[in-house]
């Protein structure tokens, strides 16, 4: 049994860091050069063609080139890992450079049709257009590619089904979330990028970096398990029996996770005391690091990254292991990462000139609050399907849907700075302290009833 245990942990835990090394490296090269091809090809005709006739013809023949160069940079860094855990990997990189490149001419072509408002090359249809042409181009690049490749997986391991939908879904939340950082974030908060960086290889060297993570973590977690033995299966299926018994026996980082919390709420509280010249309406709360009293605020966002850290490691160690809870505990740590880049970084004021420090500090709350979102959705999913959760399943769905509606309605205000972009923030952050601090005690809870 120790044998086979430690056998199951190389092909999870080592298998899934080579993997989301393998594809952060193949997104991020492949980007860069599929950037550098798209401008190429692409800039001799922005603004000249607007028929549809001639547009998509353009576009097929760019997006093909280019995504055909990445699907090689990424398949070849795919089976560079797999060839050591899959005996039948010859045809990984034909199938991987195949589904690319089929997927960069269906790509093309809803460009052609739709993305003329920011290609410049096709007919104008508004930014409605563009979104339809990038979200259906996205599931076309997710699900291409990984349909290929399943046509090699299906010989060797059954029920690879799954690897159709975590293909997709795994490139269409990398690409939606490298577009929200990288376009954005470096171009309208930090303004290190210009948007005629878009196509390029300096813009998509970056959205690769995101998207390869993001991806790799999601397909690599589906990746572990199809690869595992039946008999590795049945241990695992034996130890998630008992995964409550032995996460729940320390009750210490959900204790530390209310507590962080506590401290955060308590502190950005008493801020509103001790600043009331911020006006807590119109103001962010992020803002109280700056002038009196600032180290407080400083030492709040710490704990709160501290709080989500515990609880992170707190889930990671309970819930069963899955694809879906996997990523959940995945982007709730990225939302921790992103806090505590945001409490060492300290923001701008409202009125003051942008600088560095809090470009660095608002593009980094950014990512915070979208893996947070993501998060909350998937492991109040998450828990839905598990027994021992199902007292406060209700609670939590509550509070996700609340949640992701009150981001957006911030987000909205935010983008557009509008009057009272403060109580929507903090109305975000009650549903989020509240979250977390429901779901710590249900992990207090767990842990006393396996004692």
């Amino acid at each position: 049994m120790a044998t086979l245990m430690r056998e199951r942990t190389h092909i999870g835990k080592g298998l899934w860091r080579q993997w989301v090394l393998a594809n952060v490296g193949g997104f991020t090269v492949g980007g860069a050069l599929a950037g550098a091809a798209t401008r190429a090809l692409g800039r001799p005709f922005y603004g000249l063609v607007h028929s549809v006739a001639e547009a998509v013809p353009i576009q097929v023949r760019n997006a093909g080139v280019a995504l055909t160069v990445w699907g090689v940079v990424v398949g070849t860094m795919q089976w560079l890992v797999l060839r050591h855990h899959l005996k039948q990997t010859g045809w990984w990189i034909p199938a991987t450079i195949v589904g690319w490149g089929l997927s960069g001419g269906v790509a093309g072509s809803l460009s052609g049709l739709m993305g003329g408002a920011v290609t410049s090359v096709g007919p104008n249809r508004g930014l409605v257009g563009f979104f339809v042409a990038a979200l259906l181009g996205a599931v076309a690049v997710g699900f291409l590619p990984g349909a290929s490749q399943w046509l090699v997986l299906r010989r060797q391991i059954p029920r690879a089904r799954s690897w159709l939908l975590g293909t997709a879904g795994g490139f269409v939340a990398g690409a939606a979330v490298a577009a929200v950082v990288v376009r954005w974030g470096l171009v309208s908060l930090m303004g290190w990028l210009r948007p005629e960086d878009f196509p390029s290889a300096n813009s998509w060297v970056l959205m690769g970096a995101v998207m390869g993570l993001l991806y790799g973590a999601i397909t690599g977690s589906i990746l572990t398990r199809l690869l595992r033995p039946t008999a590795l299966a049945q241990a695992e299926a034996a130890a998630a029996a008992s995964s409550h018994t032995r996460a729940g026996s320390s009750a210490v980082l959900p204790t530390v996770t209310i507590f962080g919390v506590a401290y955060f709420a308590g502190t950005l509280t008493l801020m509103h005391i001790l600043r009331p010249e911020l006006n807590p309406l119109n103001r962010y709360g992020s803002e109280y690091a700056i002038g009196r009293f600032g180290y407080l605020m400083t030492t709040a966002f710490l704990a709160l990254a501290g709080a989500g850290a515990a609880l992170t490691l707190s889930l990671g160690r309970t819930l069963t292991a899955s694809v879906r809870s996997r990523t959940g505990v995945i982007f709730l740590g990225l939302f921790s990462l992103g806090i505590l880049i945001a409490g060492i970084f300290p923001t701008d004021l409202v009125d003051d000139p942008p600088t560095s420090k809090g470009g660095i500090h608002d593009l980094a709350s950014l990512l915070s609050f979208v893996s947070l979102v993501i998060a909350v959705i998937l492991l109040s999913l998450t828990f839905r399907l598990d027994t021992h959760w199902r007292g406060v399943t209700w609670l939590t769905n509550t509070l996700s849907g609340a949640l992701m509606m009150s981001f957006l309605v911030f987000f909205d205000f935010a983008d557009a700075e509008r009057a009272g972009v403060g109580l929507v923030q903090r109305v975000f952050i009650t549903l989020m302290l509240g979250w977390m601090t429901v779901v710590a005690v249900r992990l207090l809870s767990l842990g006393r009833q396996a004692m």
